[in-house]
């Protein structure tokens, strides 16, 4: 028998750790592998920002987006990306001929890294600022463009794209802007320079608060207040806060609306008149708006179609006015003007039944009849052959309700009336 053979149990215990530690565990082994594989993960997104950088970057991801735009084109002449570096970008520009529009931005700037803007949980942009954009707006496109604009639209499938976000909040700042808006009629457009604007947006469920300031026919016109929540918007619901917003007027020529009254009525209007005022509109519920403030225009001169130009006047407006669901409240309304003077007073407020009206307005107008016929016959109706020459109408109407029913009660009176058709008296 050979005893040499024979080992003590102490030797296999060395032997098996000593196997054991030669065999790498199987954890280790998929940490080995996760390594391997990920690092050059870690790498690739690592230099995403400046992959996306450079110019072959940037035309394959504007050649992307495009696509999944078209016919609508986007263009960026450069930009440059960092995970920590806040991003900026250079000739940044939007075109969509269907739809009429032509938008350019010289330089947008971020203040917060990639890092920071990844779209998780609630996507914070920060403070997003555009220097010197311009933008036009045509309201007449061309029909067969927006055909096709149409059809491009329908013949896209897919495209959608699911981010992680719960919530948004972004201050978007405009700084030196301009604005063209064109009509239908091919003529001068409207213009609006050296506008400055701040839409800050803290929640998608909070009202945006917006304040906006622009040159206007040697003027100043501002808006600024808070408007309904970004959910509310595109949802289509009720703003669950109350909104309010003030438009204020400093010496604009209202002449530089033209564009736009063409656009709508046919016709400019107005050849010249100086604007200045504010009115505030508060929207506190559905069917729940008030409106005050005042208006005063200075050397107003309209013109109708196939009209001469009326004579300079100032014409001015005060109101404060309520609504309220079917009940309506004149604090204050007063208008002053060479063809109508109004005013009224006066409230139809909810009575204890459903659906009845208490209380009492009281509307009381006068008119000149001439400077109406003169500047507004065309748009009144009346044949060329016929002329106001002399008088005036004055009148009261009173609306009168209680929980039991409605009274009106009206009085007109003409004085002073002299009309001509063809040249001969009536």
């Amino acid at each position: 028998m050979d005893f040499t053979r024979i080992r003590d149990e102490g030797e296999e215990e060395a032997d098996e750790a000593l196997e054991g530690r030669r065999r790498p565990g199987c954890l280790l082994g998929l940490l080995r592998l996760a390594l391997l594989l990920g690092l050059p993960a870690l790498l690739l997104a690592a230099l995403l920002p400046t992959l996306l950088s450079s110019e072959a970057g940037r035309r394959w991801a504007l050649g992307r987006a495009n696509a999944a735009l078209a016919p609508a084109q986007v263009a960026c002449d450069r930009w440059r990306l960092g995970w920590l570096t806040p991003p900026s970008l250079e000739g940044v520009a939007y075109t969509d001929a269907a739809r009429g529009v032509a938008v350019r931005v010289e330089g947008v700037a971020f203040e917060r890294g990639l890092l920071r803007l990844l779209p998780v949980g609630r996507l914070d942009l920060g403070k997003v600022t555009l220097r010197r954009p311009s933008g036009r707006l045509d309201l007449a496109p061309q029909a067969a463009g927006a055909a096709a604009a149409g059809a491009a639209a329908a013949g896209r499938k897919g495209g959608a794209f699911f981010l992680p976000v719960a919530d948004l909040a972004v201050t978007l700042a405009c700084e030196e802007g301009a604005l063209e808006v064109a009509g239908r009629d091919g003529g001068e457009p409207f213009v609006a320079r050296q506008v400055a604007a701040t839409v800050a947006v803290a929640s998608i469920h909070k009202p945006v608060a917006v304040q906006v300031q622009m040159a206007v026919g040697g003027g100043l016109v501002g808006a600024e207040g808070k408007v309904q929540s970004l959910l509310d918007l595109f949802k289509g619901g009720v703003a669950g806060e109350p909104e309010k917003v003030t438009l204020k007027a400093v010496g604009v020529e209202l002449a530089a609306f033209g564009p736009l009254v063409r656009h709508a009525c046919g016709e400019a209007w107005v050849c010249v008149g100086v604007a200045e005022g504010a009115l505030t509109a508060w929207v506190t519920g559905p069917g729940q708006v008030k409106v005050e403030g005042g208006l005063a225009v200075d050397g107003l001169t309209v013109a109708g179609p196939g009209q001469a130009p009326s004579p300079k006047a100032d014409v001015a407006l005060l109101a404060d006015v309520a609504y309220d669901r079917g009940a309506v409240t004149f604090s204050k309304f007063e208008l002053a003007s060479p063809w109508l003077r109004a005013n009224a007073q006066g409230a139809l407020r909810q009575a204890a039944q459903a659906g009845r009206l208490t209380g009492q307005v009281t509307v009381k107008a006068e008119a000149d009849l001439v400077a109406l016929g003169r500047d507004f016959g065309a748009a009144l109706g009346l044949a060329p052959e016929f002329r106001v020459q002399r008088g005036r109408l004055a009148g009261t109407v009173e609306v009168g309700a209680d929980e039991a029913a409605v009274s009106v009660a009206a009085e007109v009176a003409a004085s002073e009336l002299a009309l001509t058709a063809e040249g001969a008296p009536l």
